[in-house]
């Protein structure tokens, strides 16, 4: 997992519409990632957005390619991280993280996650460096 790379919503919708201004990169960086991971939050997440930016066809086609590719790994969300996630989103109310963004700063940080691909903004106003 130390290689493997954490791929935000954002980025992961990215690579999947050639009209985001960051398909290319996206695209560049997710083909040469050496796995995926993401979290079931992330996922549901990458399926809402897709729905309503790319319509119900391409969300499908997203998500099949999530649930049948063997190089993406999903992490479960525990108790833990949403806890911790709570005391993120309680501290840092002057920022607009939405509670999916600080379950994944739980996670990244429960699991050393070194690379993170994200165009959020969210990342670094929390600390977390990124791709």
């Amino acid at each position: 997992m130390s290689d493997a790379l954490f791929v935000d919503t954002d980025a992961f919708l990215a690579y999947f519409s050639s009209k985001d201004p960051h398909h290319e990169k996206a695209r560049s960086i997710i083909d040469q990632a050496k796995g995926i991971i993401i979290t079931d939050y992330i996922y549901d997440e990458i399926l809402t957005l897709a729905r309503k930016r790319l319509g119900i066809n391409p969300s499908i086609a997203i998500m099949r390619h999530i649930k049948h590719n063997k190089d993406i790994e999903m992490i479960v969300v525990t108790e833990k991280d949403k806890t911790t996630a709570e005391k993120v989103f309680e501290k840092y109310a002057d920022k607009d993280f939405s509670f999916t963004d600080c379950t994944t700063f739980a996670v990244i940080q429960r699991l050393g996650i070194k690379n993170i691909l994200s165009f959020d903004k969210h990342f670094q106003q929390y600390g977390i460096a990124v791709l």
